[in-house]
């Protein structure tokens, strides 16, 4: 799953040993993805997130953040609750990335 994620979320983020640490950053910024990520389950919408950095482009950050969720949808389709984030929501997930 998590080498079918990267492939799919690689368009939009970019890595590098030398920045960061290699952690994944949206491409063009030194924001690592991770960052924006716990943003959300913090409640933060997109327009707080654009605010705060806005450096990273918006289309990138909800590309991710829809991909990321996408994995978590079960083979029927349906989504387990605990493990989705919606986006201003402030629901919290329980899954870690």
């Amino acid at each position: 799953m998590m080498k079918n994620l990267l492939n799919k979320i690689k368009p939009f983020v970019t890595s590098n040993k030398g920045i960061s640490n290699g952690a994944l950053l949206f491409k063009n910024t030194r924001i690592p993805v991770i960052h924006i990520l716990k943003q959300f389950t913090l409640g933060w919408d997109i327009n707080e997130i654009k605010q705060r950095y806005p450096d990273v482009n918006k289309k990138y950050v909800l590309k991710v953040l829809s991909i990321i969720t996408s994995e978590f949808k079960l083979k029927n389709g349906k989504q387990k609750e605990d493990q989705i984030w919606l986006p201003g929501s402030g629901r919290q997930s329980t899954s870690s990335i």
